[in-house]
């Protein structure tokens, strides 16, 4: 019993080839081929292959498709092609072949010439699968399974050789005589210098056939790729962010402008895009524009793609120590850990004073103001006195109060402000969204949008940072695995690298990309922005996962967000605005990976079920 390719033994009656389709015609031939199908599965011997409805495409000038009927392997010989004739009567009269022998049907083709074409094409493809010359013979036949010869006629046309063709009657004489294999072996012996046949048969080895059928198993597999889908929701997402500009854009005549929105309702895009749009307005009158943020991360990320001269972005710290560096260099910003009064005296005495005193410093014409619930009230005085003029300059800040890093921040101060809140998310799916809501206390029905795509993946809690990074690895790998460039992932710990909670340097020597972020290039001392700027290119284009702190990452995004190393909320060092910022960076599809149960059940909770 030779193998068949596919294999329909157990249930061909049902298989999509053979099933009946009504069409009188088109079921004849399905009948036929199966009855073919039986015959040359049951009557050849097991070392035989035989491959049923070869579909192949070969590119010339153009591409082709052809189809190869049958495609039987006959051991240290080669290979036979069957070209399948299914009705009842043929005839040929003046080089024209007919379904009839009368001669009154016309039919489409020569049956020989595409069973020589077929073979031409198909021994092409598989010397071009092999790279290198067919080894063994490679010949075609005719088979006409519902037809015979008409006794007493020519046992072939003219044009061709009598053993290239098989009729019914050839058949039914080979199944009772059990000699079809024979048959079928001698008609491919034909195809050859008769000098050469035996070097030919010789030369197809059990090497060579496991080759030639390896490439009629014709096997392939495609695994998962996301990216696509990805993609889609990620448009879609991007969709309302234009949406959101084009809102903002008719308040661009106003000189002070506070924009309230909760995380991923497009502040960030729209400070972007305000200060662009101010600089490029501003350029031919030579008016300089100043985008400023309080992450480093955050400026870096604002900076990749400034080509205007006019557009200065920077955060307001090494703002200061660059005006200090210049003016004053005895002075130095207090840090967060100052007492109270120093950092008051600095912020509203010393650099105020200092910045009068320069007027020159009063030279911007516009200042956007990027996460302003960071910025500190007591650095007011300082920004004002950046203004050229303090009348006409515009100052547009962009917050959200659920993500205030102080008590009192630069946006609780509306006075003089045109506001605008933005109430709809825009960055992150509806899942996403729900779940940053109920952080903070906010779930309401009409600010979630209706792109919805797949809940936050709450992992079983790990409390070993080793186990957390192995378990990280695995699950990054499979995304990579499934087409997620590393450009669309982020992993994120509320934790340093230099703190022993913290598992991303456990996990870099894990992973098949590296891990690069803010703590990475850091080591102890606080990184440059241009320094920042080449690893997130590096990011941006594909060489490297985002590795680093949720705090460092406020203000961006990324389809694929990883938080680890989750505690409770409220432990030191971890409030619940801290997980709102983390979780709110995902746009698309968001992990969770805590360290304890108590941890999993309060982010279960977090959570929760879908807004019916």
């Amino acid at each position: 019993m030779a193998r068949m390719i596919p294999d329909f033994s157990r249930h061909i009656d049902k298989a999509p080839p053979f099933r009946k389709t009504g069409n009188p015609e088109l079921d004849r031939g399905r009948q036929t081929e199966k009855e073919l199908y039986i015959f040359l599965r049951d009557l050849l011997p097991d070392n035989w292959i035989v491959r049923y409805s070869f579909e192949f495409t070969r590119r010339t000038d153009e591409l082709i498709e052809h189809e190869a009927d049958f495609v039987v392997v006959i051991p240290r010989c080669g290979v036979l092609v069957l070209e399948v004739k299914a009705s009842e009567s043929y005839g040929l009269r003046n080089g024209v072949w007919y379904f009839d022998p009368e001669c009154r049907h016309v039919r489409e083709g020569n049956p020989f010439s595409q069973a020589r074409a077929t073979r031409f094409e198909l021994k092409r493809k598989m010397q071009d699968y092999m790279h290198k010359s067919f080894p063994g013979l490679f010949g075609s036949i005719v088979v006409f399974p519902n037809a015979r010869r008409i006794p007493g006629e020519n046992a072939a046309p003219s044009s061709q050789d009598p053993d290239i063709i098989m009729t019914g009657y050839d058949l039914v004489r080979d199944v009772r005589n059990r000699s079809l294999a024979r048959h079928l072996e001698h008609t491919l012996t034909l195809f050859g210098d008769h000098d050469l046949v035996e070097i030919r048969r010789s030369a197809f080895n059990q090497k060579e056939m496991d080759a030639v059928v390896r490439f009629l198993e014709d096997n392939y597999t495609l695994e998962p790729y996301r990216a696509f889908t990805d993609t889609y929701y990620s448009h879609l997402l991007d969709q309302l962010t234009q949406e959101q500009i084009r809102l903002l854009s008719s308040l661009t005549r106003n000189r002070r402008v506070m924009v309230f929105g909760p995380a991923g309702s497009g502040k960030t895009m729209l400070a972007r895009w305000a200060a662009m749009n101010e600089a490029q307005q501003l350029a031919e009158k030579k008016g300089r524009v100043l985008l400023l943020s309080y992450s480093p991360v955050l400026a870096a990320y604002f900076s990749i793609e400034n080509t205007l001269d006019n557009l200065e972005i920077t955060t307001f710290q090494a703002l200061c120590a660059e005006l200090l560096q210049k003016l004053a260099p005895e002075m130095k910003v207090p840090p967060e850990s100052a007492s109270e009064e120093s950092r008051k005296r600095f912020w509203l005495d010393e650099l105020p004073s200092l910045l009068e005193e320069h007027p020159e410093t009063a030279c911007y014409d516009a200042v956007y103001i990027d996460e302003a619930q960071d910025f500190d009230p007591l650095w007011a005085p300082a920004l004002a006195g950046l203004l050229r003029d303090p009348e006409q300059s515009k100052l547009y800040c962009f917050g959200d109060p659920n993500q205030k890093i102080f008590e009192n921040s630069l946006d609780n101060d509306f006075e003089g402000f045109t506001l605008f809140e933005l109430r709809e998310n825009c960055r992150n799916t509806r899942e996403i969204a729900e779940m940053c809501q109920r952080m903070n206390g906010t779930l309401e029905k009409t600010a979630v949008h209706d792109i919805s795509y797949r809940r936050p993946e709450v992992y079983p809690a790990i409390a070993d940072a080793e186990t957390r990074a192995e378990f990280l690895a695995r699950r990054i790998n499979e995304l990579l695995r499934s087409g997620i460039s590393p450009a669309n992932i982020a992993v994120l710990s509320p934790w340093d690298y230099t703190d022993s909670r913290c598992s991303l340097p456990l996990l870099a020597a894990k992973l098949h990309k590296p891990l690069l972020g803010e703590c990475h290039i850091r080591s102890g001392a606080e990184c440059s922005i241009q320094e920042l700027i080449r690893t997130l290119e590096k990011w941006r284009n594909g060489e490297c996962i985002w590795g680093g702190t949720i705090h460092a990452f406020k203000g961006l995004e990324s389809d694929h967000i990883l938080l680890t190393d989750l505690p409770v909320t409220g432990t030191p060092g971890f409030s619940r605005r801290d997980f709102y910022v983390g979780a709110s960076r995902a746009k698309l599809l968001l992990y969770l990976l805590p360290v304890s149960e108590k941890a999993e059940e309060e982010i279960r909770g977090f959570v929760g079920r879908e807004i019916s």
